[in-house]
């Protein structure tokens, strides 16, 4: 999916997701809700299933992360309590949204970590997720260089180049490691004119989603 659809799924989701559960979840009333065949409980059961099926895309966990509007980590653990709860997921599925999760939370700290970096180099630039490549491949037919854990995640759902429509494997992709080592020197760079971007980042706490 485009950049722009994506980021607009990932807000709707989440707007949605905070209205069911979140802090005021209480105002949502509907009137005569049997007549708009309105379920609550069936609406965030679906909600929870698009996460699901869309969890290992990148592009959306990086738009999830970037909703600074709507997300919040609180309305995911609310979100998976309920869920067990009633039940309407299963503990395997309820294990992918936990992942999800700890998924975006890593990814803020990557979006934070390259705000940090400045003005970055075009050619550094991953050219579907537009952030800074730490491990740029050529794609073979294309020639598009691109990072590899993005068209990793391409190709889960799409086997082929996404610049020509050509077939494609992971395995065919071509490191770049004379570009790796000049993006590793900028950010090392970087870090050294910053010191506050030496700092470690803060590891991810396991969610604990279990009920009383």
């Amino acid at each position: 999916m485009m950049p722009e659809i994506v980021e607009k799924l990932a807000a709707m989701l989440d707007y949605n997701l905070d209205a069911l559960v979140g802090p005021k979840c209480g105002e949502l009333k509907v009137q005569d809700p049997e007549k708009y065949k309105f379920s609550p409980r069936q609406l965030l059961s679906d909600i929870l299933q698009v996460y699901i099926n869309l969890s290992d895309q990148e592009e959306f966990v990086r738009a999830v992360a970037n909703d600074g509007r709507s997300y919040r980590k609180e309305v995911f653990i609310r979100a998976m309590e309920t869920a067990r709860r009633v039940p309407l997921k299963t503990e395997a599925e309820i294990e992918v949204l936990w992942l999800f999760v700890e998924k975006v939370e890593e990814m803020k700290l990557t979006i934070e970590a390259e705000e940090d970096l400045g003005e970055i180099p075009d050619e550094f630039l991953d050219p579907l997720m537009f952030t800074i490549m730490r491990d740029p491949v050529t794609l073979p037919s294309s020639r598009v260089i691109i990072d590899r854990s993005t068209i990793k995640s391409h190709l889960l759902s799409d086997t082929k180049d996404p610049f020509n429509r050509a077939p494609l494997a992971i395995e065919d992709v071509i490191p770049h490691a004379e570009l790796k080592a000049q993006i590793d020197a900028f950010i090392i760079e970087r870090r050294n004119k910053n010191p506050v971007l030496n700092r470690p980042d803060e590891e991810a706490v396991k969610m604990d989603v279990s009920t009383d």
